[in-house]
């Protein structure tokens, strides 16, 4: 039998490089079963199909397996029914001298297949989510000594684990409010940072799993549901928080930015953000933000939360501070209708200074390189 393209590059249907997008895949892609054709290849949909009712039954793979493969050439040595140490009642007893390879095989039937179907679906399952040994020319596969493993091995001192954002704090506020709505991490260093609606941001150790800490930046009486939080970055040790609460109709009540120790969670600085700005954004050490008036963006340094910069915006346009790799932007597109005129403020890292891009095109067209003060663009969405 032979297992096709996939075997041959060492692919399995859901292969990702972590084992955690394998997980995902699992989930929510297709299969990816290249290489792969012929009435095989529909046994294999069927097998790896999401909803179970869409699996096939033992009996029903058994007689799928024996309608695909094809039968043996001439001359191949049959397949024998396994040969089991506790033979059932009524086995007739081996002649004096005779083997296994001596008995007349039994036909290919249904009821053949049911008993080693799993070994057949498990052969082909094999086939494609391992690497194969090297062939030869007889038949064999070579079996290395060390054979490669799919992922790198873990960190001196680290194990799997499995936590929830909610778990219990070693220190700030211990216990985690179950919101609805799955919270977004930021891996940083030997840690993940994690925020999201009705979650403080907490730091949870990514060799345990252990939540270290939990920053209580909001009131003790507000309740979890009417506040959001984002880590927007880490710089030098500061983790960088948006906080947004809001009333009980859902509108904005108030906005701010927040630095806090990465270490233990304690806040550093926090200044207020307008409610009704599209944002605030991270990026080389600074961040942007919209206060006072909205007219201006503030460049603050991550580190101290001092002014760097005030950027004037553009009159008649709505902007958005935002960070693109490492490098700090402001978005403006115009406020007028069916205008698709954008300008793309851009920052430079020291916080001192900022330029203006006008886009070639409608709003979507991004900047994909920067080289000697010339900009190259891109285009993401838009008509």
């Amino acid at each position: 039998m032979t297992c096709g393209d996939p075997a041959a590059r060492g692919r399995g249907p859901f292969d990702a490089d972590s084992p955690f997008l394998t997980g995902y895949r699992v989930v929510h892609h297709e299969p990816v079963l290249d290489g792969v054709t012929g009435p095989v290849r529909a046994v294999l949909d069927r097998c790896l199909a999401k909803d179970p009712d869409d699996r096939p039954q033992p009996g029903q793979l058994a007689q799928e397996l024996a309608d695909a493969l094809p039968e043996p050439p001439a001359g191949e040595p049959q397949t024998l029914t396994p040969w089991t140490s506790s033979a059932p009642s009524g086995t007739p007893p081996r002649a004096a001298g005779e083997t296994a390879t001596d008995r007349r095989p039994r036909p290919r039937t249904a009821r053949t297949l049911m008993a080693v179907s799993g070994a057949l679906a498990a052969a082909l399952a094999g086939c494609l989510l391992f690497v194969p040994g090297d062939g030869h020319g007889d038949g064999t596969a070579r079996v290395n000594s060390t054979p490669a493993a799919r992922w790198s091995a873990l960190p001196t001192g680290w194990e799997p684990w499995e936590t929830t954002a909610y778990a219990v704090a070693e220190h700030g506020v211990k216990p985690g409010y179950e919101g609805d709505r799955a919270p977004t991490c930021l891996p940083h260093g030997d840690a993940l940072y994690c925020a999201g609606t009705a979650l403080l941001p907490e730091r949870i150790d990514a060799s345990t799993g252990r939540t270290l800490w939990r920053s209580g930046i909001t009131p003790a009486s507000l309740p979890a549901d009417r506040y959001i939080t984002t880590v927007l970055g880490i710089h030098e040790g500061v983790v960088l928080v948006e906080l947004t609460i809001t009333n009980e109709d859902g509108t904005g009540r108030s906005q701010s930015v927040l630095a806090l120790d990465a270490a233990h969670g304690r806040e550093l600085w926090s200044h207020p953000v307008r409610t009704d700005s599209l944002g605030s954004a991270y990026a080389a050490g600074l961040t942007l933000t919209q206060e006072g008036d909205g007219s201006t963006v503030t460049v603050r340094s991550a580190l101290r939360g001092t002014v760097r910069r005030q950027i004037p915006l553009p009159t008649g346009y709505d902007c958005a501070p935002l960070a693109v790799g490492d490098r700090p932007y402001v978005e403006c597109a115009a406020g007028a209708e069916n205008s698709h005129a954008t300008k793309l403020l851009v920052v430079d890292p020291t916080g001192t200074s900022e330029r203006t891009l006008t886009s070639p095109r409608s709003s979507g067209a991004w900047p994909a390189s920067r080289t000697a003060g010339s900009s190259s663009w891109r285009r993401t969405t838009g008509p």
